[in-house]
């Protein structure tokens, strides 16, 4: 397995709700990602979100990354399966979603698992295996 390091950033997020309950609320984001390092580019993402009152969230999302990987350009999409906490805490695992990639990520399979708070910059690490 190769290991790419880098260094993400939220570059816009553009979240509303379409459901509410007391206690609940369900909500779309539309989120742009900067991706800076070994894996290098943009990726856009639509989550899906459900707030359940003092409990935190859950989300899913599809992310769209357009960069370069290991010296090679093209496009991957990813899974994406979290929780948020109520103490700010994110868990985001990510999966290279099989068949998705373009150009020189044709065939890229892999993995990143996002553990923390809120903050500027989240160094990430990208498992992951050519075709």
């Amino acid at each position: 397995m190769n290991k790419a390091k880098t260094e993400l950033k939220v570059v816009k997020w553009e979240e509303s709700p379409y459901d509410t309950w007391d206690g609940g609320k369900l909500t779309r984001a539309h989120v742009t990602y900067g991706y800076q390092g070994e894996l290098d580019g943009q990726g856009v993402v639509e989550y899906l979100m459900a707030y359940h009152g003092e409990k935190g969230a859950t989300f899913v999302g599809i992310e769209r990354f357009t960069g370069r990987l290991a010296g090679g350009e093209g496009t991957i999409v990813m899974r994406h399966v979290g929780t948020s906490s109520p103490d700010g805490t994110v868990l985001d695992e990510r999966e290279v979603v099989e068949g998705t990639g373009t150009g020189a990520l044709a065939g890229l399979r892999g993995t990143m698992r996002f553990e923390s708070g809120h903050a500027e910059h989240y160094p990430l690490e990208f498992a992951y295996e050519p075709a």
